[in-house]
């Protein structure tokens, strides 16, 4: 029991069984019988609770699937929690992004609309890992949540605008958060497109096929050729910036090089003028 100097004006202290509408858990039909899977109907199971947000199951059931087992449908925004499983998987929790039938390892919770905010309830259960664990292990002889213990499950509940303001900010970072992580995944995608024309490939873009050089004759002529403009395929010098190159050599090798003027180094390479790792291994594409 919480000490009442301990609890915020207007919190109260309750239990989740009276702040849910709905508290359940599913099943799995025969998976001897084929023609109950590979459907296009959403099951979750509790090794997919990993996830901070289930916005897709890794496999699908089909109608009779679900006419033939105990599998229940949990809607969007449901709160499911894992109640057994291998390693880490129990007292694991998560946010419904889509509507999914559940297998019998997991249970689903619907909050009392005038009572409780699922997606407070989702952040305040999510943050309570070791507690969920503690008491399944107290409380069950094997070891597991179940639909009992977690509707006797104390919580410390806020007015519902509070609920749905706290909710407001954790969400906005949680959407940032997965707005960066697409963005990586993102730019991992170009970065292996990238390695793959220019190392596999060798399909280099910043030169034609069958480049020759074509320009000014001398070292001393480059900075009258390039004034400006770009020449041969080569972008122009820059003020105060760099360019890091690569260099496809005869001999399938490559050399990695910086320089501030492109057209200028690709010259020396050329012509041999430049390292020594060129001087014997004929540049081919930069």
């Amino acid at each position: 029991m919480i000490k009442q100097n301990t609890i915020p004006k207007g919190w109260k202290e309750t239990i989740l069984g009276e702040v849910a509408e709905k508290i359940f858990s599913g099943g799995t039909p025969d998976t001897r019988i084929s023609k109950y899977w590979d459907g296009t109907l959403n099951w979750l199971s509790s090794g997919e609770t990993g996830k901070k947000f289930i916005f897709d199951t890794k496999k699908k059931i089909s109608k009779e699937g679900v006419k033939e087992s105990s599998t229940k449908l949990a809607d969007e925004n449901y709160v499911v929690i894992a109640i057994a499983g291998q390693g880490n998987t129990r007292g694991q929790v998560s946010l419904l992004k889509i509507k999914s039938y559940i297998n019998q390892s997991v249970i689903a919770i619907d909050s009392k609309k005038n009572e409780s905010d699922n997606i407070w309830l989702f952040y305040n259960l999510s943050s309570r890992y070791s507690e969920l664990r503690f008491v399944s292990e107290s409380n069950s002889i094997r070891g597991s949540l179940t639909t009992q213990i977690l509707k006797n499950l104390k919580i410390l509940l806020p007015p519902l605008p509070e609920q749905k303001a706290i909710a407001a900010v954790l969400s906005s970072f949680d959407d940032k958060i997965e707005l960066l992580r697409e963005e990586n995944k993102t730019l991992e995608s170009i970065a292996q497109t990238i390695f793959k024309e220019w190392f596999v490939k060798f399909n280099f873009p910043c030169l034609p096929e069958n480049y020759e050089f074509s320009g000014a004759h001398k070292p001393d002529d480059f900075d009258s050729v390039c004034a400006y403009q770009a020449v041969g395929g080569l972008p122009a010098p820059q003020k105060e910036k760099y360019f890091l190159y690569v260099l496809l050599c005869s001999d399938k090798s490559f050399y990695i090089g910086i320089t501030e003027n492109l057209y200028k180094r690709w010259y020396e390479h050329k012509k041999a003028q430049g390292a020594k790792w060129t001087k014997g291994k004929k540049p081919l594409k930069v």
